[in-house]
């Protein structure tokens, strides 16, 4: 059986695989959560239909482009053809390190975006006490040279976001004194601050105010001149669904910001132009709000670019080693994500569309780790940290920052660069980020580098 064109490629793919377009007798199917895109005109009709069907969709967002709804997976060819409905995509799971087991994913560990999995430490330890032996930190105030970001990099006017696990709390010594615009987007925890730590390391990377630590000066690559936005998607645990995202982005936008920092991903859904985190990174990019995005840290196979960093409009970020020089082992390759590697016409199809654009990472930024995997001492970026996971490295779980590594560490800092150009003037938007990379790397863009390492002087 095939699938109504309106459903989402990779969607028909997963039902076809597990036989799920089928409606055996007294059998509906697992229950699968769907994100719909619909005519913002025909809401009420829709509605309408689902709701006879026993179905309870969400309000609309983002713009009325998009509802959300639990359904047996045997309805979904069903649903495909209620008028008004555009396309039905899935409501991916999107995590940067929980176990997911999900019904069409299966059982899923780390996925795409994710803290690299070293064991945690229990107890206090000391600086220079022989668990720190394997690991170098290193604070951002070290990776902002690496950047060659000026030392007058306070915003002034441009803003920007960061969607991930939550806001520091105001008490947080880089965010002290400054506005917290936050929003949380998580069923069930209406807080929008952090008790994870991922999102707080995030923030302070990007926008955090100067401050003395156990390993030196932590700087945010643009800190806030008075106010910090954080949209809360990803729960305590640091999972969330693709809609709890997207509305994160949209109310992001609707603040005021023009960057908007990412450090999150998941299976992308089809090609670029089947993702709706492509739908989305699209829309915002045409009103001129810019998505930076983390490349994912599944590297260093080739295709392991999650989503939404493999889409053409975002400027995609892998991590470097600054101990190496060089990519760090665990940084996504591209030429893009896996869906491509096994529909190579459709990669043709949009290379013809999107040219280099379609190729990720777009650049690289400090991010942790080295080169190899055995490679020791890894590198640890040290910036704030709020939350259970903080302890996690450095041993002192009561401290407001810890040392992380990732694609995730890379991303904010670089959102903090892009619209501290933008706030200066060197640039407009991040065409002209990729125009000048592209002209100063010369080569060919590289499945692993991009346009090579980022620095404030190549704007």
């Amino acid at each position: 059986m095939g699938c109504p064109s309106n459903i989402n490629p990779w969607l028909c793919e997963k039902l076809k695989e597990k036989g799920l377009l089928k409606d055996p007798p007294g059998n509906q199917g697992p229950m699968l959560n769907l994100l719909i895109e619909i005519e913002p005109s025909a809401y009420n009709d829709v509605a309408s239909y689902l709701q006879k069907m026993g179905l309870s969709p969400s309000a609309p967002f983002f713009f009325g482009k998009y509802i959300e709804v639990r359904v047996p997976s045997t309805l979904v060819p069903q649903i495909a053809s209620i008028p008004g409905v555009k396309k039905i995509n899935y409501n991916m799971p999107v995590s940067i390190g929980r176990r997911i087991n999900d019904p069409l994913l299966g059982q899923l560990e780390n996925v795409t975006v994710e803290i690299p999995p070293f064991p945690n430490i229990p107890l206090p330890a000391p600086p220079g006490s022989p668990v720190h032996q394997n690991y170098l930190f290193i604070p951002t105030s070290v990776s902002r040279k690496v950047l060659e970001l000026p030392e007058d990099s306070i915003l002034k006017k441009t803003l920007i976001a960061v969607v991930d696990t939550g806001s520091p709390w105001s008490f947080h010594p880089q965010v002290q004194g400054l506005t917290l615009n936050i929003q949380s987007f998580v069923p069930g925890e209406a807080l929008a601050y952090d008790n994870m730590g991922h999102g707080t390391w995030c923030t302070t990377a990007s926008m955090g105010k100067s401050a003395q630590t156990t390993y030196g000066l932590v700087q945010g690559s643009a800190p806030a001149g008075n106010t910090v936005i954080v949209a809360k998607v990803l729960d305590v645990a640091g999972s969330g669904d693709t809609s709890w995202i997207i509305k994160g982005m949209e109310w992001a936008y609707l603040q005021g910001a023009k960057v908007i920092s990412l450090s999150l991903g998941g299976t992308p859904q089809g090609g670029v132009n089947d993702d709706p985190f492509c739908d989305v990174v699209n829309t915002l990019y045409n009103a001129g709000t810019y998505s930076v995005i983390a490349a994912g840290n599944s590297g260093p196979d080739d295709y392991t670019v999650g989503s939404p960093g493999f889409c053409p409009n975002a400027l995609t970020v892998g991590a470097y080693s600054i101990t190496d020089k060089d990519v760090s082992y665990f940084s996504s390759r591209g030429p893009s994500a896996s869906w491509y590697k096994t529909h190579k016409e459709q990669w043709e199809q949009d290379y013809q569309e999107y040219g280099d654009y379609l190729i990720k990472p777009d650049v690289v930024a400090p991010g942790g780790g080295r080169a190899s995997e055995k490679s020791t001492p890894q590198e640890l970026l040290y910036s704030g940290c709020m939350g259970w996971f903080c302890g996690f490295y450095d041993g002192q779980p009561l401290y407001p920052f810890e040392g992380m590594m990732g694609t995730s560490m890379a991303t904010p800092q670089v959102a903090g660069l892009v619209a501290l150009a933008i706030d200066k003037g060197e640039i407009f938007s991040i065409d002209q980020v990729k125009n000048k990379m592209s002209a100063n790397w010369g080569d060919k863009k590289s499945n692993s580098w991009g346009w090579g390492l980022l620095t404030y002087s190549l704007l």
